[in-house]
């Protein structure tokens, strides 16, 4: 990561033991007026340390905040662009590479297959933090101009497909909508555009799921209802899980019984899906069976779970159901285990769960009503 240390330096200079940067500042007021600019997050003045010292790299967002914050002209700022781009695509494509040379990047066909995957894999492992990095300098790239822009929209579609997925597994309902929405309507775009059924299969799902995670139950199911002639294989695994959960959260007892036969008949083919997806469609006929007041059934489905070779979010997911039919039974005035529950608590903390902020705000309230006592 020498490329953005080394450029950085132009901008400080070396006053005893303290660093002065170009508008009179210390390395703690400078980081201290990013972290402002970045809405009182993201920035400190030990992280700053480690950016300049060759540690860690600047995210998009703080490189802004950086560059507002020194006054940089657009000479300085497309210096530090270039020199963050050869360290990033040296990290990810083993070769630094100038601006001037995008085009050609994301022209090669490996390239493109390439970041969508290593996206996706980082994302199933819990590695959101990198998925994103390499989502924010990719997205850069794209939009750097109109011509590599339009020569590569099957790609920026499939990256952007990828940054929602990344929200979707992060955020709070609350928060997800608002970023997501206009995404999710430019992927379709593009897809249609381009006439690519991947691109459109996932972009459906992405607004369906959004509309799911963000508790508008009536309007997941019915988009996806709407959509689900359109999407096949992984997907319609997706699709099926989701509308088994809008159906029992939503009681809708008729539509819910259609899509339980769907979940039923995907699991005896489970040898044609992805391990993670199966797991997650147990989880999910686990929670919606917990709902309708079957919750020994609901913890049988999530015994059957096979979790080797499951990606992190699925395993998140896992402890996320079985607290879910705990919860259930405690509600529904039924014996359980206590020491299980907070058993479960206790591994929803572990170090590689943590980012999925949504399980862990579901997890801890409904340990909090279980236990009747406040959890931090």
């Amino acid at each position: 990561m020498r490329y953005l240390a080394e450029e950085l330096q132009k901008f400080y200079r070396k006053s005893g033991n303290k660093l002065l940067f170009t508008n009179g500042m210390s390395l703690n007021q400078l980081a201290l007026e990013m972290w402002e600019y970045l809405g009182e997050e993201g920035m400190d003045s030990s992280l700053l340390s480690k950016i300049i010292n060759g540690k860690r790299l600047l995210t998009r967002n703080q490189l802004d905040a950086f560059c507002k914050v020194l006054h940089l002209n657009k000479l300085e700022i497309y210096d530090i662009q270039n020199a963050l781009g050869k360290d990033l695509l040296f990290k990810y494509v083993g070769e630094a590479i100038p601006i001037s040379n995008y085009g050609d990047v994301v022209a090669d066909p490996y390239i493109k297959k390439m970041i969508p995957r290593e996206m996706k894999r980082l994302r199933e492992k819990g590695n959101i933090r990198e998925a994103m990095k390499i989502v924010s300098f990719f997205e850069q790239i794209l939009n750097f101009t109109p011509k590599v822009k339009n020569a590569n929209l099957d790609l920026l579609a499939r990256i952007l497909d990828e940054k929602v997925r990344c929200f979707i597994y992060t955020e709070r309902p609350e928060d997800l909508l608002p970023k997501v929405e206009r995404i999710n309507s430019f992927t379709i775009y593009i897809g249609l555009k381009m006439n690519d059924p991947d691109i459109i299969s996932m972009s459906h799902a992405n607004i369906g799921g959004s509309f799911y995670v963000a508790k508008k139950l009536r309007d997941s199911a019915e988009y996806l209802e709407k959509t689900l002639p359109l999407v096949d294989g992984a997907t319609k695994v997706e699709y099926v899980r989701t509308l088994l959960n809008d159906y029992a959260f939503l009681g809708d007892y008729h539509q819910y019984k259609k899509t339980y036969f769907k979940a039923e008949k995907i699991l005896s083919e489970k040898e044609k899906h992805n391990k993670s997806h199966i797991a997650s469609m147990h989880e999910a006929i686990s929670r919606s069976l917990a709902l309708i007041g079957e919750t020994d059934l609901a913890s049988k489905q999530l015994d059957e779970v096979d979790k080797s070779g499951v990606e992190t979010f699925f395993k998140s997911e896992i402890v996320r159901g079985k607290m879910f039919v705990c919860h259930q039974a405690f509600r529904q005035k039924k014996k359980i285990d206590i020491d299980k529950v907070r058993d479960l608590f206790r591994q929803s903390r572990h170090q590689r769960f943590l980012l999925f902020k949504r399980h862990q705000s579901q997890i801890t309230k409904m340990y909090q009503e279980i236990c009747g006592r406040n959890v931090k």
